[in-house]
């Protein structure tokens, strides 16, 4: 083989599935009951990128899982680990514990100057910032109990708001099976946020853009969905049939309020859901011309009641139902080889209804309010080097001048949602490739262009808020 080529060892050896394998592992009925059973009693008592981790486990280059080299979009190869539970491994080697530290290095630069103590702490410049440590992270990815358990777990620091906090939590069983005489994967997930879970780049945790300046002002309206928050944890059930259909349905709750200053989260004038919030998903995908094309179909939602601010005076809750369809599509020049070109693209709608019941005795709000919002994006990965990428993004909804969808930087009142523009991006990875001088380091250096056509409910002024971000993130395997 030669230089770029992928899968040294054959995939059956690292994934026993069915569509590749005749082997058959045994079921482990006894291991679920035992893992259900710690996932329930954490609910009760309590964005993945490339990782030098994961490449160190597998024995392949970030490349065979990224498009570009660097993630977190995802190749087959990589969805198809994900979906294993993150438990795949180049036989007879072992790099316990998977440990990986990751840091991002930002430059920020802003159309209009922004008042300092508004978008970020007052120690920053209003404008033209660059910060060392926008985020430093550990996280623990990859086998947990060999052939058993895997996870995606991430800890990290954030200089703007000088918080460390758990995120990005996703631990996962995954066995194979028969349905109704066809092969299937399915698996039990313990994870922190609705669509974390996902193995597309459209659902809002791991979709475009994929990196964001901290010190940039960023419009203040978006979906429950879209806020992925990591306040809660959820047990979750998913399944693969025929390569063809998959289908998940989690439940989560949100933490009390001393779990979640133990993990770093935010506790003050929160929003509280005392109910179970159940999330599902369903797609359905196809791999064809030769595994040269794939596409995925989806839709995804959630229903969710919450006191605002977690005040209980009124006796009532909010109720927010989100519901949304996506597409995925992927062409690969020659899919054996991880440097030859790839062109992904992603598109997402969310439409969110809200019954604000508490909001409107609370806040004078509308008794009913609507969110849309609608993402796409398109990108070209050159020799798994250089990727540009081109998105689009809208937000309208009701106007509510209660004060309802927040306060922009300036502390005004935002009436209306409606937000919108385009995010230009060009990243060079010089790592993850079978002939990289370093296999268990890598880079990405990005420049991104936010112009914004509609920001907060206005046009006025929208390009004030233009934002160019330049950044270096860097990542290195301790385990190896």
């Amino acid at each position: 083989m030669g230089n770029h080529r992928v899968f040294p060892f054959s995939l059956t050896s690292v994934f026993s599935c069915p569509a590749l394998s005749a082997r058959r592992r045994p079921r482990r009925i006894p291991l679920i009951a035992a893992l259900s059973g710690v996932i329930l009693l954490l609910a009760g008592s309590l964005p993945a990128r490339a990782l030098p981790s994961f490449a160190a486990q597998t024995g392949q280059p970030c490349a065979a899982c990224h498009v570009g080299a660097f993630g977190p979009q995802l190749t087959q190869f990589g969805r198809d680990f994900k979906l294993y539970g993150y438990v795949a491994a180049e036989p007879g080697k072992s790099h316990f514990p998977p440990i990986s530290l990751s840091d991002q290095m930002v430059f920020t630069h802003t159309q209009k100057d922004q008042p300092p103590g508004s978008v970020f702490p007052p120690r920053f410049s209003k404008n033209d910032n660059f910060s060392p440590g926008q985020e430093v992270s550990i996280y623990y990815a990859g086998t947990i109990i060999p052939k058993e358990l895997g996870g995606f777990i991430e800890v990290h620091y954030e200089s703007a708001s000088s918080t460390i906090s758990l995120s990005n939590v996703d631990i996962r069983h995954a066995q194979e099976g028969r349905l109704f005489g066809s092969d299937m994967v399915w698996g039990v997930t313990l994870n922190d946020s609705p669509a974390v879970t996902d193995i597309w780049n459209s659902t809002p945790v791991w979709g475009f853009p994929y990196y964001s300046s901290a010190l940039a002002p960023t419009p203040v309206a978006d979906t429950v969905l879209g806020q992925t928050s990591t306040n809660a944890f959820g047990l979750g059930l998913y399944g693969l049939w025929r390569e063809l259909l998959y289908l998940e349905f989690d439940l989560y709750r949100q933490l009390p309020k001393g779990a979640n200053q133990v993990l770093g989260h935010p506790i003050a004038n929160i929003d509280i859901a005392d109910d179970v919030t159940p999330y599902w998903r369903a797609a359905i995908q196809h791999l064809f011309d030769n595994d040269r094309q794939y596409v995925e179909i989806g839709t995804l939602g959630l229903s969710t009641s919450i006191r605002p601010g977690g005040d209980n005076s009124t006796s009532h809750h909010d109720h927010y139902l989100d519901v949304g369809v996506d597409a995925n599509y992927q062409w690969y020049a020659d899919p054996n080889d991880v440097r030859a070109p790839v062109v992904s693209a992603h598109a997402i709608y969310l439409h969110e209804d809200q019954s604000l019941d508490a909001s409107r005795i609370l806040s004078g709000s509308n008794a009913k309010d609507h969110l849309d919002t609608f993402r796409a994006d398109v990108s070209v990965a050159i020799d798994a080097t250089y990727t540009p990428t081109i998105g689009y993004f809208r937000r309208t909804g009701s106007t509510d001048p209660s004060g309802h969808w927040g306060t922009d930087v300036t502390g005004n009142t935002v009436t209306n949602p409606k937000s919108a523009g385009w995010v230009w991006e060009m990243t060079y990875v010089p790592w993850g490739k079978p002939d990289s001088l370093f296999q268990h380091t890598n880079m990405r250096l990005t420049a991104q262009y936010t112009y914004y056509t509609a920001f907060n409910g206005t046009s006025t002024h929208a390009t004030d808020n233009n934002t160019l971000m330049l950044m270096v993130h860097f990542t290195l395997g301790v385990n190896n």
